[in-house]
């Protein structure tokens, strides 16, 4: 269908309402054909949608290590980030895909870097409650005691989002040279990671937080 439209004269820059591309959308999906096809139609390999997010974001979020592969052969800035400053290895990791953020990291993306608040690939991988994930960020060096802008650290957005192994995980003997009064401080504005849990209504972690104070 989509060889039929393009033979048809249909624009490969046509957007959705978010201002994403067919590109973004195939390589999000993994279509290795699908993104060629495209291209060779004209699409523009690094067309961000309203947010900043390309279509190697979408593949990099979605775990598709071939599509980011081929858009990065095909000229993709492998370090172009969003309009908040997240990249592909944000995105990698945010997805619990290890296999994409090791790309990312074979192609020099920085595994530091912050967003326009402040937060690492550690906060990614902690709202999202993957432990793998966040060992595998541990294996390569990340900073779990590292705070953003709101004075959050990883063990922060665990408790915000419910993540009660992942909590389990950090408080542990896991993670070298962080004790646990460290991640259980206060952020800026006077709050604990246990009162973070009950705000969002996660009492019997909270409440194992506070125990652990």
């Amino acid at each position: 269908r989509l060889a039929v439209l393009l033979a048809r004269g249909w624009d490969p820059e046509t957007t959705d309402r978010h201002g994403s591309s067919a590109l973004c959308w195939a390589a999000g999906a993994g279509e290795l054909r699908a993104c060629e096809a495209l291209l060779a139609a004209g699409a523009i390999v690094d067309a961000p949608n309203r947010t900043g997010r390309t279509p190697l974001h979408w593949a990099a979020r979605n775990g598709k290590e071939d599509a980011c592969a081929l858009l990065a052969a095909r000229g993709a800035d492998v370090h172009a980030a969003t309009k908040d400053g997240v990249n592909a290895f944000h995105w990698a990791v945010f997805g619990a895909h290890v296999g994409a953020a090791d790309w990312a990291l074979r192609v020099g993306v920085d595994r530091h870097a912050l967003n326009r608040w402040g937060c690492s690939a550690v906060h990614w991988a902690a709202s999202a409650g993957d432990v793998a994930m966040c060992r595998w960020l541990l294996e390569r060096g990340l900073d779990f005691s590292l705070r953003n802008q709101q004075g959050h650290c990883g063990l922060c957005k665990a408790a915000w989002n419910g993540h009660a192994g992942l909590v389990e995980w950090m408080l542990g003997a896991e993670v070298p040279n962080v004790g646990a009064r460290q991640l259980l401080a206060r952020d800026r504005s006077g709050i604990s990671p246990a009162e973070l849990a009950r705000l969002n209504g996660f009492a019997g972690l909270a409440a194992r937080l506070a125990a652990a104070e």
